[in-house]
């Protein structure tokens, strides 16, 4: 497969018309010869172009792939051609990791208002969003809609005539047992018993996998720490006495591979499974209400990828998925950064121009430019905190900061 320099830019008609994407250079020439005008651009964001002209029945045939995941989306806009499809865009959604911290956050402020609020009646039952059918956790929800809302910036350039999705179905049943289980087996618990704890007792012949003993406390330890994520299945978890437990309290990561030796454990992790399962049937939903929505399976996305000679990525899966193969690809790949649209500041005033979410790039007294997100401004001392890839930049001078993108609704980098 040849990788192409060329980028490409966004283009529509003088009425707003969506016409076929062209690459950069020629959008600045348009530009240069006064026959288009610039209407979307920056150094991290795409590039689109309005004709000063109309285009009478534009034909334009483009595809979009979305390769959806639990942290990462991979997206890709290829062209039907007559004679070489062309990629005219691929990247990466990247998602927000900390909405379950934040809501957990939230949690505790209301508890600690309602708890001060004695005068009061205590009320129940009056969270009716958290009790409706077909309820999305929010921590998952908001991932669904970073697609969403993607596609709806992007598609105010580009005419999208077909969606193809690739169809997430994960057995969590196979993942925990190690083999694909026959149908009636899943009516039945791999537990050995309702109680999880007892199982792993029954199942350890009673006794504390550690010192042997068998006449004491005996509990069921998480090999894998449950602050990690992981799960409750039988492979993870092990018998051990209460003072053995106690023991190596806070030092579990030390005692993952010899506990696993000892009962033929494994490490699992289904929360990003689960995470992919929840809510694609809405994501379907909202796909098919903006172009015509197509599914595909895993197999059939490893086995275009694998024929077209691409590395394994989010964006070249997403490639695949459209099932066009293109003839060059770009060998810029975009990363998507869902903000969080409602802003943590009541008074979203600026600080020498820069505002709340701002892309802004700042140079230290050792020389290291930075470049990042302004997450908190300070008026008093005309001072930003800037949120950059591998560090967090705290109350640096905003007069030594240089704008490079402004935050509006989702930012393309």
């Amino acid at each position: 497969m040849t990788v192409s320099n060329k980028d490409y830019c966004f283009v529509i008609d003088a009425h707003g018309k969506r016409l076929a994407p062209t690459t950069i250079g020629k959008g600045w020439y348009l530009i240069r010869k006064g026959r288009a005008r610039l209407i979307e651009y920056s150094p991290v964001s795409i590039m689109a172009i309005q004709l000063n002209r109309v285009i009478d029945n534009p034909v334009c045939d483009i595809t979009l792939g979305v390769d959806d995941g639990s942290k990462h989306v991979g997206v890709a806009l290829v062209q039907k051609c007559s004679t070489k499809n062309k990629c005219v865009f691929k990247g990466t959604i990247e998602h927000r990791g900390d909405v379950s911290k934040l809501m957990g956050q939230r949690a505790s402020y209301r508890g600690l208002r309602r708890n001060e609020k004695k005068y009061r009646p205590k009320r129940f039952n009056n969270r009716s969003s958290s009790r409706r059918k077909g309820r999305v956790a929010p921590s998952v929800f908001q991932k669904r809609q970073a697609v969403i809302r993607f596609i709806s910036k992007i598609i105010k350039w580009v005419d999208i005539s077909q969606i193809v999705l690739e169809d997430v179905a994960f057995d969590v049943r196979a993942l925990t047992d190690g083999y694909k289980p026959y149908p009636w087996q899943y009516q039945r618990s791999n537990r050995l018993d309702e109680n999880i704890r007892k199982a792993v007792l029954m199942r350890d012949g009673y006794k504390c996998m550690m010192c042997g003993e068998s006449n004491c406390m005996l509990e069921a330890h998480h090999i894998n720490p449950q602050r990690l994520f992981r799960c409750d299945a039988l492979s993870n978890l092990i018998t051990l006495c209460s003072v053995c437990h106690r023991g190596i309290s806070g030092k579990e990561e030390d005692y993952i591979v010899p506990f696993q030796n000892l009962i033929g454990g494994k490490t699992l992790r289904l929360d990003y499974a689960q995470h992919v399962m929840q809510g694609k049937y809405w994501l379907r939903a909202q796909l098919s209400k903006i172009a015509a929505l197509s599914l595909t399976d895993g197999g059939t996305t490893a086995n275009h990828r694998i024929d077209w000679g691409f590395e394994k990525s989010h964006h070249n899966d997403a490639i695949a998925i459209t099932g066009l193969k293109p003839d060059k690809i770009s060998s810029k790949v975009w990363h998507v950064n869902p903000k969080r649209k409602k802003r943590k500041m009541k008074d979203p005033s600026e600080v020498c121009g820069f505002r709340h979410g701002d892309y802004a790039s700042y140079v230290d007294t050792k020389g290291i430019k930075w470049i990042g997100y302004i997450t908190a401004m300070y008026q008093d001392k005309l001072q930003v905190n800037i949120q950059c890839k591998t560090k967090h930049l705290k109350r640096v001078n905003a007069k030594k900061c240089l704008a490079i993108y402004r935050y509006s609704n989702i930012s393309i980098t």
